[in-house]
């Protein structure tokens, strides 16, 4: 967010640190193609009531005094108030960004305003897995530890035979 300095730099500086790909998005007014689309969320006070800050391994939780939360309402999520109907803050999801199941991630990044659910800033998914290089260079390995021969010479010493038709 372009009015939000600490937030993005937060964002932006986990995404340098992860090892491979990194996908970020900034919501930035523009006043020839979007203007005012952001302005739910544009300044403090609406941050504080329509987005939702996510860290890993803390509470889901949002609200001008975090007195709103996220829960799990069979396969999807339900926004609640804390201390009303039953529900408290053990209630609440706790958020896993490392979690390989993107699942509740999926969930948390298409969430809107329009569908009655805050907008969700910060790292939503961060999981390591390998880079496209280290996949690339683990294949060849494996396939050329599979073959019988591992250069051109020792393909001329086998008698292995192509016809060619």
């Amino acid at each position: 967010m372009a009015t939000d300095a600490k937030g993005s730099v937060d964002v932006l500086k986990a995404a340098y640190e992860h090892k491979g790909a990194s996908v970020t998005e900034v919501l930035q007014n523009c006043v020839i193609f979007n203007d005012h689309c952001h302005d739910i969320v544009y300044n403090n006070e609406g941050r504080k009531k329509n987005a939702i800050y996510v860290r890993h391994g803390e509470k889901l939780v949002f609200g001008e005094n975090n007195e709103y939360g996220l829960v799990q309402q069979g396969f999807g999520l339900k926004v609640v108030e804390i201390g009303k109907d039953g529900y408290t803050i053990d209630d609440i999801l706790v958020h896993d960004a490392h979690c390989e199941d993107n699942t509740l991630q999926l969930k948390l990044a298409m969430m809107t305003p329009e569908d009655g659910f805050p907008i969700a800033l910060g790292v939503i998914r961060d999981v390591e897995a390998p880079t496209y290089d280290e996949a690339v260079h683990a294949q060849i390995a494996e396939v050329s530890a599979q073959k019988k021969y591992h250069n051109f010479s020792e393909l001329l010493e086998t008698n292995d035979i192509w016809e060619v038709k």
